[in-house]
């Protein structure tokens, strides 16, 4: 018992001395790993990094050890405009693999970035304050070893803003990473990643005059991509998605790089809110959508193409399909039940290569329902989400007996009435009060069939056959038979 209690004493003591012994290693290597870390920077791709102070950390990261570079101001040499760097952060840690440490190998595991904000800028001039020297092609030539490498694992952050500018286009991606993980992979080509936690995005602002996507909306990912480094592309692959008020949206994305910067994004979301997901969209597709009420849940898949540091209008194609809702128009009250439709969303130019609000479209089809309790169908579409105008078509069965309204008390009803109905005009006239001003169309015609009405306690029976025409002034009688 003695024997082995001095054998563990003795193992103690060991490892205290080596952690002793590695910690001064690591304490000797800090400035020498920081200023390898700058001049790498410096000489290999023209980024000038500035570091005020740097901590060790041997426990923070077992088996790895820790260097935190605190107040960090990384900027490109090749960008001559005013003091705008590409990072500025509070605290960047970088871990170590110890054994190779003690080789005097500066490898990187994995890297955490806290309190920081990373700024891409291109200016009207055509400057960009990120522009950097790609690390110069030494393939067929005896290379010389360099003493910092990165074999990065993981990357988190916490409390990093991202925002990328375009002055000329007046455009601007505003990202707020809360506390956020990267899992890494390297491959061949690039690597493959999984992202999680939580981000703010602030506004996705491809045109300015029609307003940002996604504003103020907090968002959890989770992220399967993958990195192409010689085709400068980004793939976030199907098996991701991102919860948004609750709700979970699968989501894919290819992302170009190279001469020509493209964006495309797919969304797709099952039994989604109508309110929720419409605050998705732009301010001006929300304030046309805002004419419309969906009570119960539906079906969602958008696509969005943008062109990135180009003044256009993103391509939008959003399909959804409704089945068996509650719906309103504008603020009337008439309630539309038992629902069903294929709305589409349609922002494309007539060459549909480019997006286009003025020639874009909102497309309602093969919907049927209930008007009350009084079968229709029809069609609704809305040309111009610019300056948006929409074009109403329904038919519409009113059976007598079931009317509802007053004159069913006062009066014995049978019979139907077929009504076709065209009507037309700015959606901005959706309101109680201008439905049928001058601006709106109304055209009805009314296909009456035996249609009798009969005072409660009176002898007399009224039939009306024929048909009657009805818009926005006046009421017209034609072949009307009255017995």
């Amino acid at each position: 018992m003695k024997y082995l209690r001095r054998t563990l004493l003795a193992f103690v003591i060991l490892l205290v001395l080596l952690a002793l012994a590695v910690f001064i290693l690591i304490r000797f290597y800090k400035k020498e790993m920081a200023n390898v870390l700058i001049d790498t920077l410096k000489t290999e791709y023209a980024l000038t990094l500035k570091v005020e102070d740097a901590n060790v950390s041997f426990f923070s990261n077992w088996p790895h050890a820790s260097v935190e570079l605190k107040n960090i101001y990384l900027a490109s040499d090749l960008y001559t405009g005013k003091n705008e760097p590409l990072l500025k952060a509070e605290s960047i840690s970088l871990s170590f693999n110890l054994l190779k440490l003690l080789q005097k190998q500066f490898i990187v595991n994995s890297v955490s970035i806290k309190n920081a904000g990373i700024q891409l800028i291109k200016n009207t001039d055509g400057s960009r304050n990120f522009d950097f020297k790609s690390k110069p092609d030494t393939s067929g030539q005896q290379q010389t070893p360099s003493m910092l490498s990165f074999e990065i694992k993981k990357v988190s952050i916490k409390n990093v803003q991202f925002n990328f500018i375009n002055r000329d286009k007046k455009q601007n991606i505003d990202i707020h990473f809360v506390n956020n993980t990267i899992r890494l992979k390297h491959a061949e080509d690039g690597l493959v990643a999984h992202l999680d936690g939580g981000i703010l995005i602030g506004g996705l602002l491809f045109n300015e005059n029609k307003g940002a996507f996604l504003q103020n909306t907090a968002v959890k990912p989770e992220f399967d991509f993958s990195v192409y480094n010689k085709s400068k592309m980004i793939v976030v692959h199907p098996t991701s998605y991102v919860t948004i008020d609750q709700h979970r949206y699968d989501v894919n994305s290819f992302i170009q790089l190279g001469e020509e910067k493209k964006l495309m994004l797919r969304i797709a979301g099952s039994s989604v809110n109508y309110a929720k997901a419409t605050r998705l969209l732009t301010p001006k597709l929300q304030k046309v959508l805002d004419n419309f009420t969906v009570e119960k849940p539906f079906d969602i898949n958008a696509l969005i193409v943008a062109k990135l540091g180009v003044k256009e209008d993103p391509i939008l194609i959003l399909n959804f399909d409704v089945n068996d809702n509650d719906v309103k128009i504008g603020n009337s009250k008439i309630p539309y039940s038992k629902v069903s439709f294929h709305g589409t969303i349609i922002s494309l130019d007539s060459t549909r290569q480019l997006g286009n609000a003025e020639e874009g479209k909102i497309v309602f089809k093969t919907i049927k329902g209930n008007l009350y309790e009084h079968p229709f169908t029809a069609s609704v579409s809305i040309v111009n989400l610019t300056d948006p105008f929409i074009d109403i078509k329904a038919n519409l069965l009113v059976e007598a007996p079931k009317i509802k309204f007053k004159v069913a008390q006062d009066f014995k009803l049978k019979g139907a009435c077929v009504v076709k109905v065209n009507y037309s005009g700015p959606t901005n006239k959706l309101n109680t009060k201008e439905f049928l001003s001058p601006a709106m169309r109304l055209n009805a015609d009314l296909f009456l069939n035996n249609f009798s009405y009969q005072k409660k306690n009176d002898d007399y029976t009224y039939v009306v056959k024929g048909r009657a025409n009805v818009n926005n002034r006046d009421l017209k009688f034609e072949n009307l038979l009255l017995k």
